[in-house]
C-alpha cells in the first residue's frame, strides 16, 4: 500500500486497489466455500487487511499530504473536459482494439501499428486464446470458478474503462472519482486488462495440463468466431500478412488444444502452448518502443562539454530541441526532465500533472496569449523569443537545435556563445542576475500582470509588478532607478540567503515560485512575501545593507513526519512480535518432541 500510494499517478492507486480487492474477495470466497484450505475466515481477516492498508498510508503520509497540497494549488486540479479525454492519443478506440490486443510479430513499431503509443496492450493471439480456455474450463470447476470469474470481470471492466468516455462506466467514474479527469487515464487501464488476461491464460495452461474436456474444445472455437466477427465488423484490420499470421497462429493453438484432449501426456502440449505464447510476446517485443530507445550508454553518461558548462552557470536554461531521438541527443538537448540528469537548472517543466501551479499557468501568458498550460514552456514560446520577458522569468541561456529552428527564433540574443554538434547556446543580453533589487514597484491586478508583461515589458525593465500594496517601496523613481544585483550567499532547495545594499527602499526578488510554505526574513525579522510579477519570491527591504532569507517549511511537514515515524515504529514492532511468536511456537514444538 505504501509503494502504491507513493507511485505518482493516482490511477496506479486505483488500479492496484481494484485488483487487490478483486483478488482478496475471490480468495476469501474460495476459502469460505472449501473446507480443505485452512486460512482465516473472511470476517476475521478483513480487519487485518484494512489495518495493513491504513498502516501503509501512514508510512508515506508526508508524500501523500504533499500531493494533496500540490493539487490544492494546481491549475489542473479542476480536471479536463470529458470530451478531451476520449481522443485517440489518450484512450483506446474500438476500431483499433484488435491491433492493440493481438499486436504483431512483424518488425513494426507498435505505436505506428496501433495508431498511438498510449493504448498498447500487446498480448498475442496465443495468450488471448489461452485466456478463453481458462475461463471456459474453470467455470465448470467449483475450486477455480470464483477466481476465474473475478479476473474475467476485472479484464472486461478494465477494457471498458480503457475505451474512455465512450462508455457509461468511465463517465460515471469521471463524475464520482477524483483523478479520472487526468490525461492518459483511460488507456492505462489496459495494464490491468493485460494482467488479468495473463492470469486467465495461466489458468488455461493449467487446464491443458489436466487434459481439457470436450465442452471446452467446443466453446473455444465459438469464442474465436465471435472475436473474428467483432474484428471484421468494428475494427480497422491490419494488412493481409499480419492477418494471415494471426489466423495461422490461432489454427496452431486450436490444433494443440485438440491434441491435448487425446494425448496421454498433455503436459508436453502445455509446455508447447506456453512456449508459443511466450515466443509470440518476445518476438513482438523486439520492435517495442523501449527497444527503439534502448542504448548501451547509461543516462548519467549522456552529457557533453556544453551541458557541463551550463551546469556551472547561473540562471535558468530553456531548450528548443526535439523531444524524441537517440539517448545522448535528448539528454544533451535538455528534453524536459532530462536536464536533471546533467544538473542544469531548466525552467521548461513537463507536461501535465498537479505540479502545474496556478501561478505558473498564469505566467505562461507572458509568452503566449492563449497558452497550453499542460505542455512545457517550450511549447508556448512564440518566435522570436523576447529577451526582456525571458530575463524577467530568470532565463539566461537558450539552447537551439539549428536543424529544427532557424536563427530568427533567437533574434536579439546576439551570436551563439557556444556551439556543439547541431546545438547553439545563446546568452540573454538582458539577464541581470538571479537575486535583484527593484527600487520601483507598481501595483497591477494579478489577472492582468502577465498580459501587461507580454505587451509592454520593455517599458517595465526597471519596474517590479506586484499584486498587493507595498508599504515602503515607491511606485515612482526617486533617487535610485536602476535594478541592481544582490549576492546569493547560500542556495538550497529549501533555503535561499541573499545579501546586498540598496540606496532606497526596494523589493528584493529571487526567481523561485512564491508558493504555499515559503516564509521570509529580513535581517532575522519575519516579513511578508510580496510576489514579483505574481510569480517569484520577493520581499520589501528598507535602504541600506540587508540579508534576506527565504525558507520553505510548510506547516504540514513535521506533523506528517511524526505520524509516519509512529507508523514505521508500529511496523517494526509487528515484525518483531511476529518473530517472537514464531520462536515461541518452534520452542514449544521442540519441547513437545523432546517429551
Amino acid at each position: 500500500t505504501a509503494a502504491v500510494c507513493s507511485a505518482g499517478h493516482p490511477q496506479l492507486t486505483y488500479q492496484v486497489a481494484v485488483t487487490a480487492v478483486v483478488f482478496w474477495m475471490a480468495s476469501m470466497w474460495h476459502v469460505a466455500r472449501t473446507a480443505e484450505v485452512r486460512t482465516p475466515h473472511p470476517r476475521t481477516s478483513a480487519p487485518t487487511v484494512l489495518g495493513g492498508v491504513l498502516l501503509g498510508v501512514v508510512l508515506v503520509l508526508p508524500q501523500m499530504w504533499a500531493a494533496l497540497e500540490a493539487t490544492r494549488h494546481s491549475a489542473l486540479s479542476g480536471g479536463r473536459d470529458i470530451g478531451a479525454l476520449g481522443t485517440a492519443d489518450l484512450a483506446l478506440t474500438v476500431h483499433r482494439s484488435a491491433r492493440a490486443i493481438l499486436g504483431t510479430v512483424r518488425s513494426v513499431n507498435p505505436g505506428f501499428f496501433v495508431g498511438s503509443f498510449e493504448p498498447i496492450a500487446y498480448l498475442g493471439v496465443c495468450l488471448v486464446i489461452l485466456a478463453v480456455v481458462g475461463v471456459a474450463s474453470s467455470v465448470r470447476l467449483p475450486a477455480k470458478r470464483i477466481m476465474a470469474l473475478a479476473f474475467t470481470a476485472l479484464a472486461l471492466g478494465s477494457f471498458v474503462i480503457s475505451l474512455g468516455p465512450r462508455t457509461f462506466v468511465f463517465r460515471a467514474a469521471f463524475r464520482l472519482l477524483p483523478g479520472f479527469d487526468f490525461a492518459r487515464v483511460s488507456a492505462r487501464w489496459l495494464v490491468i486488462f493485460s494482467f488479468a488476461m495473463c492470469v486467465l491464460a495461466a489458468i488455461g495452461l493449467d487446464a491443458v495440463r489436466s487434459r481439457i474436456d470436450r465442452p471446452v474444445l467446443i466453446v473455444t472455437p465459438i469464442a474465436i468466431v465471435v472475436g473474428v466477427v467483432y474484428m471484421i465488423g468494428t475494427t480497422t484490420l491490419p494488412d493481409g500478412l499480419t492477418m494471415t499470421i494471426w489466423a495461422l497462429t490461432a489454427l496452431v493453438v486450436i490444433a494443440l488444444l485438440a491434441l491435448s484432449h487425446a494425448f496421454h501426456r498433455p503436459e508436453r502440449l502445455m509446455w508447447a502452448l506456453g512456449g508459443l505464447a511466450l515466443a509470440e510476446i518476445l518476438i513482438g517485443s523486439t520492435s517495442s518502443i523501449p527497444q527503439y530507445l534502448r542504448s548501451d550508454m547509461p543516462f548519467t553518461d549522456a552529457r557533453s562539454a556544453t551541458t557541463d558548462w551550463l551546469a556551472r552557470e547561473e540562471g535558468y536554461t530553456i531548450a528548443l530541441t526535439p523531444d524524441f531521438g537517440p539517448l545522448p541527443d535528448v539528454v544533451v538537448g535538455l528534453r524536459p526532465n532530462a536536464n536533471t540528469l546533467v544538473g542544469i537548472r531548466s525552467i521548461d517543466g513537463y507536461d501535465g500533472g498537479v505540479q502545474i501551479t496556478r501561478r505558473w499557468a498564469d505566467a505562461l501568458q507572458r509568452f503566449h496569449p492563449d497558452p497550453l498550460i499542460d505542455l512545457p514552456l517550450r511549447s508556448n514560446l512564440l518566435p522570436p523569443i523576447d529577451t526582456h520577458i525571458a530575463a524577467r522569468t530568470g532565463i539566461r541561456h537558450l539552447v537551439v537545435d539549428r536543424t529544427q529552428f532557424d536563427s530568427t527564433v533567437a533574434q536579439g540574443w546576439n551570436e551563439p556563445l557556444r556551439s556543439e554538434g547541431v546545438l547553439d547556446v545563446y546568452r540573454n543580453p538582458d539577464w541581470r542576475g538571479e537575486a535583484l533589487s527593484w527600487p520601483v514597484a507598481r501595483i497591477v491586478d494579478r489577472n492582468d500582470i502577465n498580459d501587461v508583461l507580454r505587451t509592454t515589458v520593455e517599458s517595465l525593465s526597471e519596474i517590479a509588478l506586484v499584486e498587493a500594496d507595498t508599504s515602503i517601496v515607491s511606485d515612482t523613481c526617486i533617487a535610485q532607478c536602476s535594478v541592481t544585483r544582490w549576492d546569493v550567499t547560500h542556495l538550497q532547495p529549501e533555503r535561499i540567503e541573499i545579501s546586498g545594499t540598496s540606496d532606497v527602499p526596494s523589493l528584493v526578488s529571487y526567481p523561485r515560485q512564491a508558493g504555499s510554505g515559503w516564509s521570509a526574513q529580513v535581517d532575522g525579522q519575519d516579513t511578508r512575501i510580496v510576489p514579483l510579477d505574481a510569480l517569484y519570491l520577493a520581499v520589501e527591504v528598507p535602504a541600506g545593507r540587508h540579508t534576506v532569507v527565504f525558507e520553505y517549511r510548510p506547516t504540514w511537514l513535521i506533523p506528517t513526519f511524526v505520524i509516519s515515524a509512529v507508523g514505521w515504529a508500529v511496523l517494526l514492532l509487528l515484525v518483531i512480535d511476529n518473530r517472537l511468536i514464531r520462536l515461541r511456537f518452534l520452542r514449544r514444538r521442540r519441547n513437545t518432541s523432546d517429551d
